[in-house]
């Protein structure tokens, strides 16, 4: 199983050719298929939750899979009538790093991107594919008006209230819309390289 996942994707040659943070997180999910699903054991617990401590802070996007593996190995757990301590390092580091960041900043988050990334990227891009490019670029001149004269921490609570309105408003379809997504930017280069060229020509327009 492993060879077929290594041989299904062939976006990684296009990776091994860019300083990117994609190289590593494909490498750590691949390390973490091989420990969950090839070669599951006991003892492989404990590397697998240290691969998604790296994961969530390599990547913030693995923010929210930090939780939801808590829940799966409770489950587990459940059924084996055993615990791993080891469980508990994603969640806590995570939770750490939010209260460190709430004592600096004034507020609680994980990324300071992660709202940003939210509306100007992963929203943005569901609008366009799912309404159209005008609608979506309406949409983000709107937000962009109401950020003038907001400080830092105003802003970051007015995008957070927004992409959840958002996302709650269209749970099923943007859900949908981000896992295939994922997934063709893993299997499809073309499309990863198109993604990565339109972030950077918004982050610098």
């Amino acid at each position: 199983m492993l060879l077929i996942l290594v041989l299904l994707t062939p976006s990684i040659f296009i990776y091994s050719q860019l300083v990117m943070s994609e190289l590593l997180i494909l490498f750590l999910i691949t390390l973490l298929f091989y420990l969950y699903i090839v070669h599951f054991q006991w003892k492989n617990i404990k590397y697998a939750q240290l691969i998604i401590t790296i994961l969530v802070f390599t990547k913030p996007v693995f923010y929210p899979f930090v939780f939801i593996n808590l829940g799966l190995m409770f489950v587990y757990f459940y059924k084996v009538k055993r615990f791993n301590f080891w469980v508990l390092l994603p969640v806590l580091s995570v939770l750490l790093y939010i209260n460190f960041n709430q004592n600096k900043f004034g507020y609680k988050h994980f990324s300071s991107m992660e709202n940003k990334n939210l509306i100007y990227y992963n929203l943005y891009y569901f609008k366009a594919n799912n309404e159209s490019k005008n609608i979506a670029n309406q949409w983000i001149s709107n937000i962009n008006k109401e950020l003038e004269d907001k400080k830092e921490k105003e802003k970051n609570e007015f995008l957070k209230n927004i992409a959840h309105h958002e996302i709650k408003k269209n749970f099923l379809s943007y859900t949908f819309y981000h896992i295939s997504t994922g997934i063709r930017g893993v299997f499809d280069p073309r499309w990863l390289m198109y993604y990565c060229k339109r972030r950077r020509q918004t982050r610098f327009s």
